[in-house]
């Protein structure tokens, strides 16, 4: 493998900086390289950014400055993308007016042996709305949904973090296997330190990289 090839970076943040309208900045000057197939921590305190840094790389907001990049260009903006988001609170990700069948149906659907891997009952589960899930059955469904054949790139900010001890190890593990077996990139947000040197590869503070986190 060339050094070329191994240090190529599929997502990238290139001197991004971010606020809303005239308030203050949340993100200054912020750039960072995550290879392929790189598990990446990005650990910090609350309110320093992370959150809004993910919804940058995923595409869901772009940067009042700089470049967010995917494989050296932009991110597709029609059918799937290949940057898949998991959100602490997994409700978020679903319309509370669907049936599960219907928002797994906006992607793939989950062969079997995902979803017992997940302890996923889709002829129980998938007539439900969500809001007749727990919060771990809500989150290992979104798991689920985010593991697509055409997905390359995932990002998990805080998404154990409501979830009892037993539930986070179980979907971890399950998320590592799938993100090791298909060689995928994986950005860990979080503001738990030694659960990001146990998952990741590499780990990032963003009061290094953010000159936004400057404050008195």
């Amino acid at each position: 493998m060339t050094d070329s090839v191994k240090h190529e970076a599929i997502l990238s943040c290139k001197n991004v900086s971010f606020r809303y309208s005239s308030g203050p900045w949340i993100l200054k000057n912020v750039s960072l390289d995550i290879q392929k197939g790189e598990r990446l921590g990005l650990v910090g305190p609350s309110g320093y950014g992370k959150s809004t840094l993910s919804r940058l790389l995923a595409g869901y907001d772009a940067p009042t400055e700089g470049q967010i990049l995917w494989k050296g260009g932009k991110l597709p903006q029609k059918g799937f993308c290949p940057v898949q988001m998991i959100y602490q609170h997994p409700e978020k990700a679903l319309d509370p007016r669907w049936r599960l069948k219907r928002s797994v149906s906006e992607g793939w659907q989950p062969d079997e042996e995902l979803l017992k891997k997940l302890n996923i009952n889709s002829r129980l589960w998938f007539d439900r709305y969500p809001n007749e899930l727990s919060g771990g059955e809500l989150q290992r469904f979104c798991i689920a949904r985010v593991l697509a054949p055409q997905t390359e790139f995932i990002i998990a900010d805080e998404m154990s973090t409501m979830l009892d001890a037993l539930t986070q190890a179980q979907i971890w593990n399950v998320l590592l296997d799938e993100v090791k077996r298909r060689d995928l990139g994986l950005l860990v947000i979080t503001h738990n330190k030694s659960l990001a040197e146990k998952l990741c590869t590499r780990i990032v503070d963003l009061r290094d990289i953010n000159n936004a986190a400057d404050r008195p």
